[in-house]
């Protein structure tokens, strides 16, 4: 009882999306096969309730143009035209509608017309939440009874009617709270189904992209640098002597000197940058609309913010490498990250040399 009390709750709240984890396919197939069925019916019901009882023969020629358009349209969506919820919702209220004219060209009190309220009751109930319901169902009340304005009613009749309504409603808002329960359990697994694919995309160490988010993100950027024609550059960086800090502090001191190295790296980027850990000590720095030139400041910019906040685990300052490379034609993303590693590697060589003296106490 608990459980069911709690789902009753969630269906009923009050949502930043009302219509979260609906089907709109599904919605407009519904839709449209309703539309279908009240056009054929309404061919179907003339003979036993002729629209000519109110406006004589012009009733004929307006029953046939309605039942045109509702098979026309209900065939359209059916057919993949899509329309969205609150489009949706308006067409119910003009399927009451609809319902209230041919009771009306119909003249009677009780036309079998009447009975095509109860599916596009069910079918709001069924697409919306119940706060919409409420409004939609009055305009039902008042079509159901707008056959007082031109037709006496007797007190049986009235007895009847009244009498219908609630079974109505409360087929409505069963399907309404039904359906409402429904969407929220999808939206929450698609909730959750978002987490987890942003999770596995996340490195759990530094918090950085991983490598899976680094290959989707370099592949989306060149297709993004072709059509555009805008430059795209990389940074390969890694950390000087990584082996020695975890040979002689430990894994855990290493980790928390990668944790450090991507805070200042990320500190030091513009805000259409991306910065990632390829594996080990190994990053990657995505670069849009930048080209060898201002990757190249943009390295000097990260080799500072790491001198200045990163430092080894007995407090020397931490020093890193750092290749650059800028997309050209006929490039893929392997290239150009291989580019970029070849210029690590390149880089690290010159700063060994010995026609170079020592290696630098700070990063290229």
């Amino acid at each position: 009882m608990r459980l069911r009390l709690q789902a009753l709750r969630r269906a009923l709240a009050r949502f930043e999306d009302p219509y979260g984890g609906s089907d709109i396919v599904i919605a407009n197939r519904i839709g449209g096969l309703l539309w279908v069925l009240m056009g054929v019916l309404t061919l179907i019901v003339a003979p036993l309730a002729h629209p000519s009882a109110r406006i004589g023969w012009p009733g004929w020629l307006l029953l046939g143009a309605i039942s045109a358009a509702s098979l026309a349209g209900g065939v359209w969506m059916l057919r993949g035209h899509r329309v969205e919820h609150g489009t949706l919702l308006g067409l119910s209220y003009l399927g009451v509608v609809t319902v209230a004219v041919l009771q009306l060209l119909a003249g009677t009190r009780f036309a079998y017309y009447q009975e095509l309220y109860v599916p596009w009751t069910i079918l709001t109930g069924a697409l919306n939440p119940p706060r919409r319901l409420v409004p939609f169902m009055a305009t039902v009340v008042a079509a159901a009874f707008s056959s007082a304005l031109y037709a006496d009613w007797r007190a049986g009749e009235v007895a009847e009617m009244v009498a219908r309504l609630p079974v109505w409603f409360l087929l409505a808002t069963m399907a309404s709270i039904y359906a409402s329960s429904q969407r929220a359990t999808r939206a929450g697994l698609k909730r959750e189904g978002e987490h987890a694919r942003r999770l596995a995309r996340v490195d759990t160490l530094t918090g950085l992209g991983n490598r899976r988010a680094l290959e989707e993100a370099l592949e989306a950027e060149l297709s993004r640098s072709r059509r555009s024609g805008r430059p795209l550059s990389v940074l390969v960086i890694d950390v000087d002597g990584f082996k020695e800090i975890n040979d002689r502090f430990g894994h855990l001191a290493g980790d928390e000197m990668l944790r450090s190295l991507g805070r200042a790296i990320s500190g030091a980027l513009r805000g259409e940058d991306a910065c990632f850990r390829w594996g080990g000590d190994e990053f990657v720095v995505l670069l849009p609309e930048t080209d060898a030139e201002s990757a190249e400041a943009a390295r000097g910019r990260i080799s500072e913010a790491v001198a200045r906040s990163c430092r080894r685990p007995c407090g020397a300052e931490l020093t890193i490498g750092c290749g650059v490379a800028q997309l050209d034609e006929g490039m893929g993303p392997a290239d150009l990250l291989a580019a970029a590693d070849l210029s690590l590697v390149a880089a690290k060589e010159r700063r060994s040399s010995p026609k170079t003296g020592l290696r630098s106490s700070r990063a290229l």
